[in-house]
């Protein structure tokens, strides 16, 4: 039976294309989820809240059953608790974002949104547990301990045996956390010989590219290029990259990268200083206060973020010693003076005898 199935988010055009009913995080794109290699992990954007409703566009050539959906429902300390679900298929403009088809301008965005949902079947739901989630066709899988992942009786039957789009909607997260998933996988079965073809086309190309080294060649072959080996050679042997363990302290806890200015919420998270000014920049676009990202209570003048020299002075040392490469503009600087910026910044008085002298 597994050897009839398919993991569309494990094949090279599986997926034509994932939507998102909002705006995501530039590290962390829904493109990630069908990605057969690196990091497999999608957060929206930092400020967006559940519900979330990815996309995913099967190509047209498959006529397949869906079988089982399942992911991780955590990236790093952002957590997803809920999730549905959809199954629609038509191929249309699954929401606002869609650019599957030009708009001829008859209908707003917004009346388009509410007609794509309409032509939606919800297929399941069902709560994380243990940061895993798992929808399974029984009809298919009888036996699999997942969530029931069907249509009622009242429902037409072809929503679920070839769909055109797979909806999932991240229905809540834990706490404040920000809408996320990873490792996400599509099980389909193909629904005649012709889509068994094109599927094992798709399996036998994502197996030859998969099957090249990070030099291009095959895994045959036992040594690359003498030029690249020169280069790796180069390479000092205490620098530590980014895929390297790093002290989870020295990580923003919303962009998970090295912090150049760490600030303490008053909810006790730890973030860089340009994350709380993009935080704040966002809540004024909407006619908000600033407030903290993860309690959403607005700052005061005995609650709003604190700079940590002593976590600033640790950073520094890190970077220091093991040679790391931040990028653009992450630069390693002082504590004090940083600090006094920070304290400075906000009094015009004082930063004009500072700047006078």
């Amino acid at each position: 039976m597994m050897a009839d199935l398919y993991d569309l988010c494990n094949l090279k055009g599986g997926i034509e294309k994932v939507c998102c009913s909002t705006t995501v995080s530039d590290i962390y794109p829904p493109s990630n989820l069908i990605q057969r290699n690196g990091s497999r992990q999608f957060m929206a954007d930092y400020y967006i809240r559940a519900p979330v409703r990815l996309y995913f566009h099967i190509p047209s050539r498959v006529a397949a059953s869906l079988v089982q959906i399942s992911a991780d429902t955590n990236v790093g300390e952002q957590t997803t608790s809920r999730v549905s679900i959809l199954g629609c298929d038509e191929d249309i403009e699954c929401c606002q974002r869609c650019q599957l088809n030009k708009t001829d301008g008859s209908k707003t965005n917004e009346e388009k949104d509410l007609y794509s949902r309409d032509k939606f079947t919800v297929l399941g739901k069902g709560e994380a547990s243990n940061n895993h989630i798992s929808f399974t066709n029984r009809r298919i899988l009888p036996h699999d301990n997942s969530h029931s992942l069907g249509v009622k009786r009242d429902q037409n039957f072809t929503a679920i045996t070839r769909p055109r789009i797979i909806c999932i909607n991240i229905v809540q997260t834990l706490g404040a956390s920000i809408p996320c998933l990873k490792n996400l996988k599509i099980l389909v079965r193909p629904n005649n010989p012709a889509s068994k073809a094109f599927l094992d086309e798709l399996k036998e190309s994502s197996s030859k590219s998969s099957s090249l080294n990070f030099f291009g060649s095959s895994q045959a072959d036992e040594n690359p290029p003498n030029e690249k080996s020169a280069v790796i050679a180069q390479v000092p042997e205490n620098k530590v990259t980014y895929e390297q363990d790093i002290p989870s302290e020295f990580l923003d806890e919303i962009t998970h990268e090295i912090m150049q200015i760490p600030m303490v919420l008053p909810s006790g998270k730890l973030v860089d200083r340009s994350t709380i000014d993009k935080c704040n920049k966002s809540q004024s676009i909407y006619g908000g206060l600033p407030r903290d990202p993860f309690s959403g209570r607005v700052y005061t003048s005995n609650s709003k973020p604190v700079f940590n020299a002593s976590l600033k002075s640790r950073i520094d040392e890190f970077v220091t010693q093991n040679k790391i490469e931040i990028h653009s503009g992450q630069t390693v600087g002082d504590a004090r003076s940083i600090q006094e910026f920070l304290q400075n910044k906000h009094n015009p008085r004082k930063r004009k005898f500072l700047e006078e002298n």
